[in-house]
């Protein structure tokens, strides 16, 4: 079993207690210091991490910012696109209505001067067969049936050169 030895309780005591100074004296204030280093890289870590995600957070908010503005500019500028698109669209299709009118105008002034040209050689055709006929019936005694036939006559002649 063990026994209490007195001696060796007092130089434990002693070497304990001289361990206890020596400790407190020279390896405590360094150790404290270290912890106080460490807790203020800490603190400060802490602080600039803060710091970085309000950073983060701010440029994030800036960018997204940005990026609605471009997004609204480019809405813009392609409702500008189409309204210009619209608007040259109106503009080609009033030209091309225009030219259009002008052209079915000009063709019917062509055509009422052709059927003009062609009802008055039409006519002077006629005058100039009626001519003939009658000069055929004045030269020669014709019977009525001979008079029809040259009349019909003379009519297929005008119509083969119409």
């Amino acid at each position: 079993m063990m026994q209490f030895e007195p001696g060796l309780a007092i130089w434990t005591l002693l070497t304990f207690l001289f361990l206890v100074i020596l400790l407190s004296w020279k390896v405590w204030p360094r150790i404290l210091s270290a912890l106080e280093e460490r807790e203020e890289k800490i603190k400060t870590a802490l602080s600039d991490a803060e710091k970085a995600q309000k950073d983060a957070i701010q440029k994030m908010e800036e960018t997204k910012e940005m990026l609605n503005k471009a997004r609204k500019e480019a809405q813009d500028i392609v409702k500008q696109g189409v309204e210009r698109a619209e608007k040259v669209r109106e503009e080609l299709i009033e030209k091309a209505s225009e030219e259009a009118k002008s052209i079915v105008e000009k063709t019917i002034k062509d055509l009422e001067r052709e059927r003009d040209k062609a009802v008055s050689e039409l006519k002077e055709r006629a005058v100039d067969l009626s001519v003939a006929i009658a000069a055929k019936i004045i030269t020669s005694s014709l019977t009525l049936e001979q008079q029809t036939g040259l009349a019909r006559q003379a009519i297929k002649d005008l119509e083969s050169k119409i």
